[in-house]
């Protein structure tokens, strides 16, 4: 993860945490972590696959927390993931009330990048899609947030949304 989105991430748990209980989507460690922003929440990694930082690996839209979480965050996942608004609608179903999403994804213009290794080629089958925060807005909307705020910075597109 490029710096500018874990502090991106950094500044959204300072503005709306602390917090006790965390949902992360797409929790490998390939290339930077936001794990320990969050303190001494009770964390669970999702992933795909197993790897540092995965406590729970599979497809994530079929994860099921034990109770509602305070924070789900998400981390350059979106534009690898065909099925991305599936991911928004199941992370508005596991937070809590007034829980919040915190997601960073590829912008329009960022390059293609692997989500198996980080590197610059894709993997046969591999999917990839820059996603823009008009669209990113009207996913999270339509999952159910009624509190949305999406922004661009470079090739960033970034978001924060409050459940009802």
């Amino acid at each position: 993860m490029h710096a500018a989105a874990r502090d991106y991430v950094a500044r959204q748990v300072e503005a709306f945490g602390p917090f006790s209980s965390v949902v992360e989507i797409g929790s490998r460690d390939i290339n930077g972590e936001v794990r320990d922003l969050f303190g001494d929440a009770r964390y669970v990694g999702l992933d795909l696959h197993p790897g540092p930082g995965v406590d729970w690996h599979g497809d994530a839209s079929r994860y099921r927390p034990p109770e509602p979480v305070e924070c789900v965050v998400c981390c350059e996942v979106l534009e690898h993931a065909p099925a991305w608004s599936t991911l928004m609608q199941r992370a508005f179903e596991w937070l809590a009330p007034r829980g919040v999403l915190i997601v960073t994804t590829a912008g329009p213009g960022r390059r293609p990048h692997s989500a198996i290794d980080g590197g610059w080629t894709l993997h046969r089958g591999e999917h990839y899609a820059n996603i823009d925060a008009t669209h990113l807005a009207r996913v999270l909307r339509a999952a159910g947030f009624p509190v949305v705020t999406t922004s661009s910075a470079g090739r960033d597109t970034r978001a924060v949304a409050v459940k009802g």
